[in-house]
């Protein structure tokens, strides 16, 4: 292998998946604005090579990713891996239903079999210092197979009942993790910068349920969609609140956080608007926040390009 792989592979950290999550999301973004055409297999394929970097670095230096997951926060990130993969899955559901399918369903054994291990590391073996909003991707992220299926159950009815299963464990999940990675924020605040930007993951949870939600199929609440969008508007507008004093701080590959957060965040707007209408506010409130979550997600793709070129040279 040649010496500037070898460099990326071996000092890439694993949150690098989460890029690889927030460029192919963003496919699905433009698809909202009516560029799914070139955007998706675009985004699909650069989200893909970003994908290879950190499944790499698993197969040809597994003693250094194993050793990644002794970081509570990388490894709280590590599924994004197969989300990504279900995400690609999703917009292949349409043209290659039975490849989509098997994706989809290799990606959710593997997330179950990585959280059940997440779960004996972290949990049973409880700090409250070692909680960070990263911790909602292992728990909450169960709602990535209801958002990327909806497509698939049209093929395979018999995935509903498995959506609504993981749809009310997600929904659950968020309430005991957000108290707990609340109470953790509070009572020991984050001092370590490198830690700081993935605060911006509470942006994410309760957006990815309301996309799940919308996408199941039965008699939605308006009432309980309402509230639901307060709180995770307000979370969005809590961390966008942050955001200046993260990149003050200078890049850290902890800024994978501040892009599919915000993807999904406006995500949620669009899908709402198919239950509210045409309604001018939350239309404008979608377009600004699609705007603001392209820009970050594109300036943290070149900041990640900057990255990787430094550490191919071994700087």
């Amino acid at each position: 292998m040649r010496t500037g792989i070898e460099n990326i592979l071996k000092n890439t950290p694993l949150p690098v998946a989460g890029l690889a999550f927030g460029l192919t999301a963003l496919g699905g973004l433009f698809a909202e604005l009516g560029q799914g055409f070139w955007a998706m297999p675009l985004f699909g394929i650069l989200g893909f090579a970003v994908l290879l970097i950190a499944l790499l670095k698993i197969y040809y230096f597994p003693q250094v990713a194993k050793a990644n997951l002794n970081h509570p926060i990388q490894a709280a990130v590590v599924p994004v891996i197969p989300f990504t993969i279900m995400l690609d899955a999703s917009y292949l559901s349409s043209s290659y239903p039975t490849l989509a399918l098997g994706l989809w369903l290799i990606s959710c054994v593997a997330t179950l079999v990585y959280v059940s291990w997440f779960v004996w590391r972290y949990l049973l073996h409880f700090q409250l210092k070692n909680v960070f909003a990263a911790f909602f991707i292992p728990f909450v992220g169960f709602c990535v197979p209801v958002m990327t299926s909806h497509h698939l159950a049209e093929h395979y009815p018999m995935l509903e009942t498995w959506r609504y299963a993981l749809f009310n464990f997600s929904a659950a999940a968020f309430i005991v993790m957000f108290g707990l990675i609340s109470l953790r924020y509070w009572k020991l605040p984050v001092d370590e910068l490198p830690a700081k930007p993935v605060f911006a993951i509470y942006t994410a949870p309760l957006a990815i349920l309301i996309v799940g939600y919308i996408r199941l199929p039965l008699a939605h609440s308006t009432i309980y969609l309402s509230l639901a969008l307060l709180l995770s508007q307000a979370l969005f507008f809590i961390v966008l609140n942050q955001v200046p004093h993260f990149l003050k701080n200078g890049f850290f590959p902890s800024y994978a956080a501040l892009t599919f957060p915000f993807i999904i965040s406006a995500n949620s707007l669009w899908e709402s608007l198919s239950l509210f209408g045409n309604s001018a506010f939350l239309t404008a409130l979608a377009w600004l926040e699609s705007l603001f979550a392209i820009i970050m997600t594109l300036f943290v793709f070149y900041k990640y390009l900057k990255f990787l070129q430094k550490t191919a040279k071994g700087v």
